[in-house]
């Protein structure tokens, strides 16, 4: 909880920095200012597709028949050079199955595994809280991507229509998971449900769950479809302080999965 207050806190120090910095300068006339200008919060909704990519030897860049749903609200404040902070809420599932054979994961001492080398799978339910920082590269490195766009294309169609960001961000998540045998599909073991109470396939409320810090690297790219409508494309990849977001450990100290969003951003 402490996490969550500091996150709050600086929120709330950039939003009051942005106020300070909603100005226009004196030589620009306002005939030519961007419509945007005005519209300086932002509130968002996104898809979520997510893919769990630790303790497991990938052997693809992106795993379709593993990826699972989740959902993505946001709250975010343009503080200047329409850089933004946010903070978001994620609701996400991860699930894997893994079917290598016992050699190449001898160091995790997992004997259910063994039973006919057909391995386990597991599934992971996730509430994630962060604040994110999205910087415009454009803005940063003085880059004009609908003009490259334009030349590729030889048209002039995009003019002030596309946004690149470079998303860093930290926050805390309350997460439970659960791994089963794959032949015979019965219970493992579980991390966050209640194995104490004598019910080990039954979750615990979001309170009692295990919680961890996460951090989370990234880019966005946004379209403007309107004036204060964006669509948006999101890569992250999180790293949380833990080593039991898949049931798991495996000597390492981080787990990470990566979530894909297709979404759409409300400006007013």
């Amino acid at each position: 909880m402490r996490l969550i207050y500091i996150l709050m806190l600086i929120f709330l120090s950039s939003f009051l920095f942005a106020q300070q910095t909603d100005f226009i300068a004196t030589n620009v006339n306002p005939s030519y200012e961007d419509s945007t200008i005005s519209y300086k919060w932002q509130v968002g909704i996104s898809t979520m597709f997510n893919e769990h990519r630790s303790d497991i030897y990938q052997n693809k860049f992106i795993d379709l028949s593993n990826l699972e749903n989740g959902l993505n609200f946001s709250l975010s404040r343009t503080i200047f050079n329409n850089h933004l902070v946010s903070l978001n809420f994620n609701k996400i599932k991860l699930k894997y199955s893994h079917t290598d054979s016992i050699n190449s994961m001898s160091d995790v001492y997992d004997p259910y595994r063994l039973y006919q080398n057909k391995g386990y799978s597991f599934l992971s339910d996730i509430l994630a809280f962060n604040f994110k920082t999205s910087i415009d590269l454009e803005n940063l490195f003085n880059l004009d991507l609908e003009s490259y766009i334009n030349k590729v294309n030889k048209s002039n169609k995009l003019k002030e229509m596309i946004n690149l960001y470079f998303d860093f961000g930290f926050g805390l998540t309350y997460f439970s998971s659960i791994s089963r045998n794959i032949p015979s599909g019965n219970y493992i073991y579980s991390y966050g449900y209640k194995d104490e109470e004598g019910s080990p396939e039954e979750i615990k409320s979001i309170i009692e769950r295990p919680k961890s810090n996460l951090f989370l690297l990234g880019y966005t790219l946004k379209y403007k479809v309107k004036t204060n409508i964006f669509y948006f494309f999101s890569w992250e990849e999180v790293f949380v302080d833990t080593d039991m977001l898949d049931g798991i450990s495996n000597s390492t100290q981080q787990d990470r999965y990566r979530s894909y969003h297709l979404g759409v951003n409300y400006l007013f």
